[in-house]
């Protein structure tokens, strides 16, 4: 996620990381101020092969897999994973983890 956010702004980028937990759950955020993802694209990013289509990113290398592979260890260790984002108004990722208990 941290790499997309670097990726996929146009300007100097300002990423956000946030941890925060309750007795069950570790509650991550991280925010970034890129170029952001249509409402149709949303959807899509989880999925593996798929890269943005918004902005100059025929000069990013990659293989759009790191969200799909982000989606995935998250969603084995119980987790779940949200997405929020606008065109020009950056991105927000949201991870709930199960903490472990004794």
């Amino acid at each position: 996620m941290i790499d997309n956010a670097l990726k996929y702004c146009e300007h100097a980028p300002d990423i956000t990381i946030k941890i925060e937990q309750n007795q069950h759950y570790a509650f991550l955020s991280f925010v970034d101020n890129g170029i952001g993802i249509c409402d149709h694209q949303k959807r899509l990013v989880f999925e593996k092969f798929r890269r943005g289509v918004h902005g100059n990113i025929h000069n990013q290398k990659g293989f759009g897999l790191g969200l799909a592979y982000v989606k995935r260890v998250v969603e084995r260790h119980g987790g779940c994973i949200k997405l929020e984002s606008e065109i020009n108004n950056g991105s927000r990722f949201y991870v709930s983890l199960p903490l472990i208990t004794k």
